[in-house]
């Protein structure tokens, strides 16, 4: 059975239209959620063989998308994909065995190729019923699939998948040790089986007939059961369609020796439109453990453990491919956010070493300050502890005060109390710097700038300047 808080989708196929149905678990009973169709265009499916794996897998995800089908798990079914029923005998094997030996048996009645066996009962000893389609037809399908994202987890032939669905309520009982007809009548054709314990043991697949040809069928089948399996007696007909011929067969064979019963194994007759209920529902009462009952790969061993491998390197492949993707991506973060701190930082660096530069020169002409004023310092203590004139002080001063880009020309004294200097300096801002050094000198009191011009040079502008720089203390001369 179905867990009942999952579900299950049936996908039933025809060359023009394509149905799902999706089947949900309700306290251990199957109930059918919503069925819808959609046309298939011309030559997507040819001879049950799915030719535009593209366009029918677009179709299935637009369903899904607009009906919001959250499951992702599917059985598929084919209604008119040249699905074979056949009773195979076998000698009791073991299943290793059995599944070469089926494909080799079926493929005598089937189609040129290799069949595909997607289901198969043992009906006692020697007997086995086999369903089976085109590999074609499977590999088709399990391509359509994986390409819209699906799970497919079986493939049902339309008889199978109505005989599950109908065992219980829907009017075969497994456990009652008898056997029944069932007529499975669609719109595009008539199948004829005999149903035994759950399990089909024969099955005749009569197409377009004439109703009078389909009963002369049943009444030749109940014969040829009565004859074969005496301990297993009929005891009803079963017929589920709600086609023209349905109608016609319940009327014509309603006399006969067995009831006729109506097989609705999810409420309504099977047709078209709701066999894809049937391919779901017969799924859902079911145990699927495996992908498919016989087949469980298309590929042959090898080849499949091979794809196991490489399933498994690309998987390690994927794991350190997104490690190091994720390890680039934060490299790249890290790497971004450090050149914007750095972009941030480089001004400010900037700025920094500008102010370190600017304090470096402050404290050098402070140092250059401070010397100079303990030089004045000790001449104005010995001024004052002698009370005389240095005059090799004063011409100390005049020389070691002078900047480098100025030089002195003349130097005379005026009534040995005023000092007149001349000179030459490169530049304006050289003579006014002296002037204010001057004014430092503890034998010196207030020089004055009395004249400053330009002169043409060889090199430029040269600045001729006079200045007068008054003599500090008493006895000067």
């Amino acid at each position: 059975m179905i867990d009942p808080q999952k579900s299950i989708t049936g996908v039933s196929i025809r060359p023009d239209r394509v149905f799902v149905s999706v089947i949900t678990g309700t306290g251990g009973a199957p109930r059918v959620e919503s069925t819808v169709e959609h046309d298939i265009p011309d030559g997507v499916v040819k001879n049950g063989i799915i030719s535009d794996t593209d366009a029918f897998s677009r179709i299935l995800k637009k369903i899904f998308r607009e009906q919001d089908i959250k499951g992702k798990q599917v059985v598929a079914g084919m209604t008119e994909a040249g699905v074979i029923n056949r009773i195979v005998k076998v000698p009791e094997i073991a299943d290793a065995r059995l599944k070469e030996l089926l494909k080799s048996e079926i493929k005598k009645y089937v189609f040129s190729g290799d069949p595909f066996i997607i289901d198969h009962f043992r009906v006692d000893g020697e007997n086995v019923f086999v369903s089976a389609i085109k590999r074609k037809t499977a590999v088709s399908l399990l391509s359509v699939f994986e390409k819209a994202g699906l799970n497919l987890v079986g493939i049902e032939s339309p008889l199978v998948a109505v005989i599950k669905a109908l065992t219980g309520s829907g009017g075969i009982d497994p456990g009652c040790g008898r056997a029944g007809i069932l007529i499975l009548a669609e719109d595009s054709g008539t199948t004829v089986s005999v149903v035994s314990k759950g399990i089909p043991v024969y099955s005749r697949d009569l197409g377009m007939s004439e109703v009078t040809d389909l009963v002369k069928e049943v009444e030749v089948t109940e014969i040829y059961w009565e004859e074969r399996s005496p301990e297993t007696p009929l005891d009803r007909i079963i017929i589920s369609g709600d086609s023209r011929t349905a109608v016609l067969m319940r009327e014509r064979l309603a006399g006969g020796p067995y009831p006729v019963v109506e097989g609705k194994p999810v409420g309504e007759a099977i047709t078209d439109f709701n066999l894809s209920r049937s391919v779901s529902l017969g799924a859902a009462l079911k145990n699927v453990t495996s992908v498919f009952h016989v087949d469980v790969n298309l590929l042959p061993p090898e080849k499949f453990l091979k794809m196991k491998i490489e399933k498994w390197f690309l998987s390690v492949f994927f794991v350190i491919s997104v490690v190091l993707f994720i390890f680039f991506f934060v490299s790249v973060i890290f790497s971004a956010i450090s050149n914007s701190y750095e972009k941030k930082l480089r001004p400010l660096e900037v700025r920094l070493g500008a102010t370190l530069d600017i304090l470096d020169k402050v404290e050098k002409i402070n140092n250059e300050k401070r010397s100079v004023l303990e030089r004045l310092r000790s001449r104005e203590k010995y001024i004052k502890d002698h009370k005389t004139v240095r005059w090799d002080m004063i011409l100390s001063d005049i020389k070691d005060l002078i900047p480098l880009e100025a030089w002195l020309t003349d130097i005379h004294s005026e009534g040995g109390s005023i000092l007149k200097l001349h000179g030459r300096a490169l530049s304006q801002e050289a003579v006014y710097k002296y002037v204010k050094l001057l004014g430092y000198s503890s034998w010196l009191s207030e020089p004055e700038l009395l004249e400053i011009y330009s002169e043409e040079g060889e090199e430029g502008d040269i600045y001729a300047f006079s200045i007068s720089c008054p003599v500090a203390g008493k006895n000067g001369g």
